[in-house]
C-alpha cells in the first residue's frame, strides 16, 4: 500500500476529489465528512488495511493526516500514532503546528462546574451523578447547586425558591417587544427579548444579581411569547410556584398535573449544563471580552439556537416525521449511509457511548406515549436506534435530542418551542459558567493559520482598471 493508495481510499469514502486531501481537513470541518461519512471511512480503512478499527482509533483519525500517519506506522510494522505538537502562543502559529479545526480536543481552560466522561457516558453537576439529581432532586436545587458549589439547605431552598418566584416579572417594554414578534420563532424572541432587557433595565446591578433575574425570566418570556402568538394574553406567574411548576402551567395555559410538573422539573435539571459545548463556549468568550450578563447569555442564545447546536431537537422531529412508521426506518437508514447523511440524534462531539442524558428522556417519551394512546412516533425512534446498533461500536449512540422534542410534542407543545425549553433550563449552566470566567477572566484569543497571498504590490484604482474584471463584479 502506498500513500496515494491512501488518499484514493480516503476520496472514494468521502466522495471528494482527492485534490482537497490536504493534511488539515478533517471530521466536520468539511461537509462532505460528517458522521456516517466518518463510519464509511473507518470502515473502508479498516478494510484497505486488514485490520478493525478501534474506537479509540477512530477518535484520534479525525483528519486526513492522522490517518496517513496511522497508515504508514502500519506499512512500517510500527502501530505507534505520532503524538500532535501543541500550538505554542503568538501572534502567527509556528511553521507546523497543528490545526485543531473547531478546537476539538482542545482544553481552553479549567472548570469545577461539570464533568463529562465522553467514553463511560456519565455526566455530573459538581460531582454529583446527573442521574441521581434528576432523580432525587429539585431544578431549584440543582441551579443552586450550579451556582454556590453545594446543594442547599432547607432554610436556602425556601429563600431561593421564594426570590426566583419575585424575579419571573417581566418588564412591561420587553413585553411590547414580544408582543411585536409574534411570528418570530421562540428563540429569536427570547435572544431578541433578553438582548433588550439588558438595554433597559441596566439598574438590575451585578452579574450574581442579573443572573439570577435571568434564570428567573427565562420561563416566563418563553411561555409569555407563546400565549401571545396563540392569541391568548399571558398567564401571570405565581410565585409560591416552583420555577418548573409556573413555567409549564403558563405554558399549557392550565394548571398541569403533579406528574407533568414532576416531569418538566427533571428535564429542566438533566439540560441544565453540559461543560464547554459551543453555546457555553460563545459565553465565555464573551465574558473574556469584559460585557455584562445579558450580553454573554445573548451570545450564548445566539449559538444555541443553530440546528448544530440545540437547534438539533426540531430536526429530529423532523426525521421522524419524514421516516413516518416503524416499518420504514431500515432502509431511511441504509439511504442515510449511502448518501454519507446523518442520521439526526446520534453521535455526539463528546460522548463515545449513548449520551446519559438519554435515559431520563427515552422513559419519559416512553412512558407519555402511553399515557396519551399515541405510540406510533416512539417505536419509529425505538426502531431507528435499533437500526443504528451496528454503528454504536464506532461512537454513534443516540443523543439527547432525539427523544427531547418527542417528549414537548407529547404535551400538545408545537416543535418549535423544544429549543427554548432546553434554553430555560440550560440558563443557570451559561450563568454559572460567565461567574466562572469573571472569577478569573482572559481574554480568549485563539489563533488562525493565514494560508492567503503575501507580499502583493498595491495597484491603483486607474491601473486597476484596465486589469480584467473579476470577482463579484465579473
Amino acid at each position: 500500500m502506498t500513500m496515494s493508495t491512501v488518499e484514493a481510499m480516503i476520496a472514494r469514502a468521502l466522495n471528494v476529489d482527492v485534490a482537497r486531501l490536504t493534511g488539515d481537513i478533517g471530521y466536520q470541518s468539511i461537509a462532505e465528512w460528517d458522521s456516517f461519512a466518518h463510519v464509511n471511512l473507518m470502515l473502508a480503512l479498516g478494510e484497505e488495511m486488514g485490520v478493525e478499527i478501534t474506537n479509540d482509533e477512530m477518535v484520534e483519525l479525525t483528519s486526513v493526516g492522522a490517518i496517513k500517519a496511522f497508515a504508514e506506522a502500519r506499512i512500517a510494522d510500527d502501530a505507534r500514532v505520532p503524538d500532535v505538537a501543541e500550538p505554542r502562543q503568538g501572534v502567527t502559529p509556528p511553521a507546523g503546528a497543528a490545526i485543531q479545526r473547531g478546537l476539538s480536543g482542545v482544553t481552553f481552560d479549567r472548570s469545577a462546574i461539570t464533568h463529562i466522561d465522553g467514553d463511560g457516558g456519565r455526566l455530573s453537576y459538581r460531582g454529583y451523578d446527573i442521574g441521581d439529581l434528576a432523580e432525587h432532586a429539585t431544578f431549584e436545587e440543582a441551579v443552586w447547586l450550579l451556582l454556590e458549589g453545594e446543594l442547599p439547605s432547607a432554610l436556602e431552598l425556601a429563600g431561593f425558591r421564594a426570590a426566583l418566584g419575585e424575579l419571573r416579572t417581566i418588564p412591561e417594554p420587553t413585553l411590547a417587544i414580544l408582543g411585536a414578534m409574534q411570528e418570530a420563532h421562540p428563540m429569536d424572541a427570547l435572544r431578541t427579548a433578553v438582548s433588550a432587557m439588558g438595554a433597559l433595565a441596566p439598574s438590575v446591578g451585578a452579574a450574581k444579581h442579573a443572573g439570577l433575574h435571568l434564570i428567573a425570566q427565562t420561563p416566563a418570556l418563553i411561555a409569555a411569547h407563546h400565549a401571545l402568538r396563540s392569541g391568548r394574553t399571558p398567564a401571570a406567574h405565581t410565585p409560591r410556584l416552583s420555577l418548573p411548576h409556573d413555567f409549564l402551567r403558563m405554558l399549557l395555559g392550565r394548571e398541569p398535573s403533579p406528574d407533568l410538573v414532576r416531569l418538566m422539573d427533571q428535564d429542566l435539571i438533566v439540560h441544565a449544563d453540559h461543560s464547554a459545548n459551543a453555546s457555553t463556549f460563545a459565553a465565555r468568550v464573551a465574558t473574556g471580552c469584559g460585557v455584562g450578563m445579558h450580553a454573554a447569555v445573548t451570545a450564548a442564545l445566539s449559538t444555541f439556537a443553530g440546528p448544530l447546536h440545540g437547534g438539533a431537537v426540531e430536526q429530529a422531529l423532523r426525521q421522524v416525521d419524514a421516516i413516518g412508521s416503524p416499518e420504514k426506518v431500515a432502509s431511511y437508514v441504509r439511504d442515510r449511509q449511502c448518501r454519507n447523511q446523518p442520521v439526526m440524534g446520534f453521535g455526539h462531539r463528546v460522548y463515545r457511548t449513548e449520551d446519559p442524558r438519554v435515559r431520563h428522556f427515552r422513559a419519559t417519551a416512553a412512558a407519555l406515549s402511553r399515557q396519551y394512546g399515541n405510540t406510533r412516533a416512539f417505536e419509529t425512534v425505538e426502531a431507528l436506534v435499533e437500526a443504528m446498533q451496528p454503528f454504536a461500536r464506532l461512537g454513534i449512540g443516540p443523543n439527547v435530542d432525539l427523544y427531547a422534542g418527542l417528549v414537548y410534542r407529547l404535551l400538545g407543545l408545537p416543535d418549535d418551542l423544544a429549543c427554548a425549553i432546553f434554553a430555560a433550563g440550560r440558563m443557570p449552566g451559561w450563568v454559572a459558567h460567565i461567574h466562572e470566567q469573571r472569577a478569573e477572566n482572559i481574554l480568549i484569543r485563539p489563533l488562525l493559520k493565514y494560508v492567503g497571498p503575501e507580499g502583493r504590490a498595491f495597484v491603483s484604482l486607474a491601473d486597476r482598471a484596465r486589469l480584467p474584471a473579476a470577482g463579484l463584479a465579473a
